[in-house]
């Protein structure tokens, strides 16, 4: 592990994956898509159709939105419930 992979916490809660980075190494805004790509291995499941939300290392909670190989943010307000409903409400509309 370098100095600049970051260290994050991550679990599953009300079907969203959340992942708060730990301010330890490189950032998990930073480091996204390798961030997201490590959950998946750990998981052992795909997290392309899943809700993704994460606290950065200021403190505030925004989305991650994952495709193979790629990730986008959304803004998730701030705070970690409204970036959960936003999160639910993305991954419906990719599922229609």
């Amino acid at each position: 592990m370098t100095e600049n992979t970051p260290k994050y916490d991550f679990k599953i809660e009300d079907g969203v994956l959340i992942i708060e980075d730990l301010n330890e190494g490189g950032s998990v805004t930073n480091n996204a898509l390798q961030v997201v790509l490590d959950v998946q291995a750990k998981l052992n499941q795909p997290l392309n159709k899943r809700p993704i939300v994460y606290m950065d290392s200021y403190g505030d909670w925004d989305v991650i939105q994952f495709r193979p190989n790629h990730v986008g943010f959304l803004s998730g307000g701030g705070s970690k419930i409204t970036a959960k409903l936003i999160a639910k409400k993305h991954a419906e509309y990719k599922l229609n």
